[in-house]
């Protein structure tokens, strides 16, 4: 979640491809002063939605399924880098217009819930 004026809050995601970083929501999505947003991710094979929520009840797709292919072993070959990417299961959050650290926006997570459908 980002702030343009520290009330109004956005959701964003950054996606990064073939060593390029991207925004799939473009300007993102607004939430108002919500202090609260619930996320869910669900993957299907190499296919992954992103939703989120403002009750944890609702919840809303928030941009086009994202390839996950890219996080295999063999992703990087074409592009002349190999190894393990590995793939972790987490949840982020960072302030990046954040400029004295001191008065940089956070987030709290109370919980990760993992579960196979």
């Amino acid at each position: 979640m980002s702030s343009e004026n520290g009330t109004d809050n956005y959701l964003r995601i950054i996606a990064r491809d073939n060593l390029r970083f991207y925004n799939p929501l473009n300007k993102g999505i607004f939430v108002g002063e919500n202090k609260r947003v619930w996320l869910r991710a669900k993957i299907n094979e190499c296919a992954l939605d992103f939703y989120y929520s403002l009750n944890g009840e609702d919840f809303v797709k928030m941009c086009d399924t994202l390839d996950m292919s890219n996080l295999s072993d063999e992703a990087y070959v074409d592009i002349g880098f190999e190894g393990h990417t590995g793939t972790y299961i987490a949840m982020a959050c960072q302030d990046l217009s954040c400029t004295d650290k001191n008065k940089c926006n956070y987030a709290d997570f109370k919980n990760i819930t993992y579960k196979e459908l």
